[in-house]
C-alpha cells in the first residue's frame, strides 16, 4: 500500500493480494479520520458483498465471488457508520453490485479518501 497526501484527501494505491478493508482501516486509523468520502476503482479477486432483502431490521444477501472483477465505481462514507458500495463486471459479463463486505485486490486498487473531519 502506498498513500500520498493531497491538501484535505490522502490517494491509496493498493497492490496484487493486498486485502482491501485492512488497508483502507490502516488508512483511517493512520490519519485519524472521523468522516470522510471515498471513491475508487480497481480490480478484484475475491469479493464479499451483499444485496439487501430486508428492510426492518436490515439484512443483506451475501454472495462471493472468486474470479477476476473490475471495479468501475466504489463509494463510500466514514462516519458513524462505513458504508462502502460498489459495481463491477466479471470477464464473463456478470454485473455485480451491493455493499461491499471484502474484497482482495489484483493486479491494483486505488482509492481518494476527501478527508471532512479528523480526531
Amino acid at each position: 500500500m502506498i498513500i500520498t497526501e493531497r491538501s484535505n484527501s490522502i490517494v491509496v494505491r493498493m497492490e496484487n493480494d493486498e486485502d482491501f478493508m485492512t488497508c483502507l482501516n490502516e488508512a483511517i486509523h493512520t490519519y485519524h479520520i472521523k468522516q470522510a468520502w471515498i471513491r475508487g476503482f480497481g480490480f478484484g479477486s475475491m469479493i464479499e458483498y451483499g444485496v439487501i432483502e430486508k428492510l426492518e431490521p436490515i439484512f443483506f444477501k451475501k454472495n462471493r465471488i472468486e474470479k477476476l472483477v473490475t471495479i468501475a465505481s466504489l463509494t463510500a462514507i466514514v462516519g458513524d457508520e462505513n458504508v462502502i458500495n460498489f459495481s463491477g463486471m466479471c470477464t464473463d459479463g456478470d454485473s455485480h453490485i451491493g455493499r461491499l463486505f471484502n474484497l482482495t485486490v489484483a493486479r491494483e486498487f486505488e482509492i481518494i479518501i476527501e478527508i471532512l473531519l479528523t480526531e
